[in-house]
């Protein structure tokens, strides 16, 4: 009687399918940090050098803004406002720039994200 061997590829395709969820991740983050680039208010201080990308650990990955900053303007920049509602930013000093520019592009990416999806996960064998 002869043996039947079974040759299970199940954790060799969780590790690729895992490999490229971090990738598909990793690609929207930078996308989202790229269209964040271009609206971020800079006329002063260090806003725009301060933005940053990172992959945290497996499946994290964070892009933000003014958390090098002395002063901690980035949430106020990007909300437009200050937190109690008491100071609106009617006008932003540089064209083009303006409030939500971190939650416009992360909109922007998520609309994207079966794009992503199938330029990732068509390699994932």
């Amino acid at each position: 009687m002869a043996g039947v061997r079974v040759d299970s590829r199940i954790p060799r395709f969780k590790k690729a399918t895992a490999d490229a969820a971090d990738l598909l991740l990793a690609k929207m983050r930078n996308d989202a940090f790229v269209l964040s680039q271009a609206k971020v208010p800079f006329k002063e201080g260090d806003l725009k050098a301060s933005g940053k990308q990172e992959r945290r650990r497996l499946h994290s990955h964070r892009v933000s803004y003014g958390e090098t900053l002395s002063d901690p303007r980035a949430a106020y920049q990007e909300r437009g406002r200050r937190r109690d509602g008491s100071h609106v930013v009617r006008n932003y000093t540089t064209a083009g720039t303006g409030k939500d520019f971190l939650k416009n592009a992360a909109n922007i990416v998520i609309g994207k994200a079966s794009m992503y999806a199938k330029q990732v996960m068509g390699g994932v064998k």
